[in-house]
């Protein structure tokens, strides 16, 4: 059984006074793909940031590797080389796709050339390298950002509402590649309403209880 790479206990988070959850407690380990359900403002978002490294939770312990417990405070600048977050609405610079693509280039685990060549004509995205990304539509976008995320080759990639505006048949390469990255030893934490697409991907669910319990359910 492969051991988690990130153990989280005893984490709480409020906003303006109101407690958003409270003593959730998770593990992940290399290859999983977790999907994240919960009613709106059960804290699904909250929680994505958090493992993300941008938001300080009210409180908590994080394990990573095999470190002892540390605090969000002494975890959060590993919390931040290890993962990606990627928005609904992903930020592209303005400039070339190909120059948005390139960007990535400055992880130190980058995917090799040839790798990347084959997430770029699997996402469709080949066409558009010469395209200003900020001219693009939403779902262009969503597949450009993915890939970018891709080439950085993070151990987590977090995934807000990844599939929106994906057509029937990008969809069925978005999966193919997050399954590559997946075999390649990546970790998946996403969000997604949409159900039904997201089961084709994932191994696990973590559902938001409405009263405040988090609990996981496998889907193998």
């Amino acid at each position: 059984m492969t051991q988690p790479f990130l153990k989280v206990r005893q984490l709480s988070h409020s906003y303006n006074g109101r407690e958003v959850f409270s003593d959730f407690k998770f593990s992940l380990s290399t290859g999983d793909a977790v999907l994240l359900q919960g009613e709106n403002g059960a804290g699904k978002t909250t929680i994505l940031k958090i493992l993300s490294g941008l938001l300080e939770p009210t409180a908590g312990n994080f394990v990573l590797a095999n470190q002892s417990g540390t605090t969000y405070k002494m975890s959060k600048d590993q919390l931040r080389s290890q993962s990606i977050y990627l928005h609904q609405q992903p930020f592209l610079f303005d400039t070339s796709v190909e120059k948005n693509l390139a960007y990535a280039g400055d992880s130190a685990d980058v995917l090799p050339l040839q790798a990347q060549q084959t997430v770029i004509a699997e996402l469709g995205i080949q066409n558009l390298l010469g395209h200003n990304a900020t001219n693009l539509s939403i779902g262009q976008k969503q597949r450009v950002a993915i890939a970018r995320s891709l080439f950085s080759n993070p151990r987590l990639l977090i995934l807000d509402e990844p599939f929106t505006a994906i057509d029937k048949d990008s969809f069925v390469n978005v999966v193919s590649v997050l399954k590559q990255y997946k075999n390649r030893g990546g970790t998946i934490l996403l969000v997604s309403h949409q159900h039904d697409r997201s089961f084709d991907l994932i191994n696990c669910c973590w559902c938001i209880h409405p009263r405040g319990v988090l609990y996981c359910v496998s889907v193998d």
